[in-house]
């Protein structure tokens, strides 16, 4: 997934669905207790981590956990207000205090009292400074689906962008049905890329078009520490993330990567056809306002070959982004860098980018 905080985007009509919410929520609270949803374009949510039950509101409009040696800037810059998670009447519960003035400060409009606690109740509206937050408890938030509820099973791992393929007892309701084969794409979620995360998941699963590979669930995996994180162990601390699965159709022709190895190049017939289907399949994406980002052979997926047919769909959008508004704005850089246009380098993209994806995959086949 991406490797950099992901902000609200500018087009936030595109994930008012309750699956992103819902996608979002249950991955948050694998680190944090609660947090505040930020309702400005452009400003990233505030999350407070289980392992920190105060957290102090700078006049810079930062959010930091209280140190006993605050570094020289956050002694210049005052606290404006504290948030902590305290017990009322023998239940836990969230407070916003108001430390100095003047700061803006209100809860469900009302202005907040110097040094008065204010308990903060679900979808409570918290402004700060201008910017409008909603509070969400994830004390509540259902937790992922694990993989233990899909029952993988005769699973194999394979090359290329499927992952692992087997076979899962598709649910409806309790009572499991029947079976299909899958392919299983693991994937990495680190904290701050949470927000990110939702957003792939819920802009894949939203796609439904012939040359796009269907989203079926996600489950989550235990949590592991990453030891090998040099800045977090810098930090003094060790960095977590939570790998997740992306459940599939499996392809029964892998993906074209490895079709082109294993059969070799395809004649100019069938390349003019899984040339068309690429583009119609992008050509989807761009019209529903995301670009893909990864855009190579072993993203596209062979379902069918015959002796006059071929059916491929892209598939993996764990690197997609929402196209924003200002075609102007910088992208971290994201790809794969043998596919990559040469402008991701100095962090553009656009629909013009992802043709060069199609060419080099025309070179290839």
């Amino acid at each position: 997934m991406a490797s950099e905080p992901y902000l609200a985007p500018e087009r936030p009509e595109l994930l008012e669905s309750p699956y992103y919410f819902r996608n979002k929520e249950s991955l948050l609270r694998e680190w944090n207790h609660s947090y505040l949803r930020s309702c400005v374009a452009g400003f990233p949510d505030v999350t407070f981590t289980s392992d920190s039950p105060k957290w102090s509101i700078y006049r810079s409009g930062e959010f930091r956990r209280p140190r006993a040696d605050p570094s020289p800037v956050e002694t210049r810059a005052p606290v404006i207000a504290d948030v902590e998670k305290t017990t009322i009447g023998g239940r836990p519960i969230m407070t916003i205090t108001q430390i100095a003035r003047p700061a803006r400060l209100s809860v469900n409009g009302m202005p907040l009292k110097p040094n008065l606690p204010c308990p903060l109740s679900e979808n409570d509206i918290v402004f700060i400074d201008g910017l409008r937050y909603m509070y969400r408890s994830l004390d509540n938030v259902e937790a992922p689906p694990r993989a233990s509820q899909y029952g993988i099973t005769e699973s194999k791992v394979v090359n290329g962008g499927q992952g692992i393929v087997g076979s899962v007892p598709i649910r409806f309701g309790q009572v499991a049905s029947m079976s299909c084969a899958v392919a299983v794409k693991h994937l990495i979620v680190r904290p701050a890329c949470v927000d990110q995360t939702a957003m792939q998941l819920s802009v894949w699963k939203s796609l439904s078009h012939p040359n796009i590979t269907p989203f079926l669930h996600w489950y989550a995996e235990d949590i592991k520490e990453d030891e090998e994180d040099e800045e977090a162990e810098e930090n003094g601390k060790v960095e977590v993330s939570m790998p997740i699965g992306v459940v599939t159709p499996a392809a029964p022709h892998g993906d074209l990567k490895q079709y082109v190895i294993t059969k070799g190049s395809l004649s100019p017939k069938f390349a003019r056809l899984v040339l068309k289907q690429i583009i119609d399949g992008l050509e989807y994406i761009h019209f529903r306002g995301i670009f893909h980002r990864d855009v190579k052979p072993a993203n596209v997926l062979v379902f069918d070959k015959s002796l006059d047919a071929i059916t491929v769909k892209l598939c993996d959008f764990s690197k997609s982004v929402l196209k924003p508004k200002d075609d102007q704005r910088p992208y971290p850089q994201e790809g794969t860098a043998a596919w990559a246009p040469p402008e991701v380098l100095s962090h553009h993209y656009n629909a013009s980018s992802e043709a060069f994806g199609v060419g080099a995959i025309l070179f290839y086949v």
